[in-house]
């Protein structure tokens, strides 16, 4: 959804070390997830409880203007992506290798 600083839009970035972090969503307080370790384009994400497995740890590479690529640990080639380029609220997230488009990339913001 468009950016409106709504806690269902905050979270917390944890280090876990090794280049890994953890996002967690303060609303839910549940983990963003690649569903079932996926590696497949199309592989949703999801919230899940958190239970610290590689589809759970991030890596952040910085891209061009303050943004990111956001590579989950079980599928290094992939990055998490807005699928097919929609800007519209309600798009959904998913997995797919990595191609540096505008979809693949976010941004962080502080409270």
């Amino acid at each position: 959804w468009a950016y409106n600083g709504g806690f269902n839009q905050q979270g917390a970035v944890t280090s876990l070390g090794n280049g890994q972090f953890s996002i967690i969503g303060s609303q839910s307080g549940r983990s963003l997830d690649v569903s079932g370790y996926g590696t497949a384009n199309g592989t949703k994400i999801d919230l899940w409880d958190h239970n610290g497995g590689s589809n759970q740890q991030f890596s952040f590479t910085a891209t061009s203007g303050g943004y990111y690529r956001i590579t989950p640990a079980n599928a290094t080639g992939s990055c998490i992506e807005g699928v097919g380029f929609s800007k519209a609220n309600g798009t959904l997230v998913d997995l797919w290798q990595y191609n540096g488009g505008n979809n693949q990339q976010w941004i962080f913001l502080g409270p």
